[in-house]
């Protein structure tokens, strides 16, 4: 009777406290999980840092690559890392497909000193949502991302705090995607200490 007691708390507990897809720390890994898909990206884990790498191998201004998360089937979850943009701009998709044609985006700009919500149009192109939530941002400076859906809800966090809150039922299916973008002819650059997805 015990065992079964303690068996049903720990399944409420693990439910309740939401169990993750991915939950990455690259310090003590080391190891690129299977659950990350490269697309015109390379990706790698530094051995004297411990930081994931994720290099755009697309040459050129606007040119981008990605890496594509498993969120096995689910819609709404979050999408949450440790980051730092040492080239380019780094975005965190959520609900997104493989042709980048639908889906949110959480903008990383250095290069615009901005964080900011973006959507996918009917073009295929991002268009800001949200251009209140800018902050200051530099090159090389770690901070934690986070970027949720959940229903038609659309959250989003810098360092905790809170970024934007929209609803929008434009999309309501797809994947969690990381999209790296040049904004000059060197490849885009960004690090990942951790990345966790539930």
């Amino acid at each position: 009777m015990k065992r079964t007691l303690l068996l049903i708390l720990m399944i409420f507990l693990m439910t309740a406290c939401g169990s993750s897809l991915i939950n990455e720390n690259f310090e003590s890994s080391r190891e690129i999980p299977a659950s990350l898909t490269p697309v015109d990206t390379v990706l790698g884990v530094s051995d004297e840092d411990g930081y994931l790498r994720i290099v755009n191998i697309e040459l050129g201004r606007n040119q981008s690559g990605l890496v594509q998360l498993d969120a096995q089937g689910q819609n709404d979850y979050s999408l949450e890392t440790r980051v730092r943009v040492t080239e380019g701009i780094g975005q965190l998709w959520v609900r997104a497909d493989a042709e980048e044609c639908q889906g949110y985006a959480l903008v990383i700009d250095p290069t615009r000193n901005s964080y900011r919500l973006s959507q996918v149009d009917e073009n295929c192109d991002l268009r800001t949502v949200d251009d209140v939530t800018r902050l200051q941002l530099n090159f090389d400076t770690w901070i934690d991302a986070r970027i949720e859906v959940r229903g038609n809800r659309i959250r989003g966090f810098i360092d905790g705090a809170p970024l934007f809150d929209i609803e929008d039922d434009t999309y309501t299916t797809g994947q969690p995607l990381i999209r790296v973008v040049n904004e000059n002819p060197q490849p885009a650059v960004i690090e990942l200490d951790t990345l966790r997805l539930r």
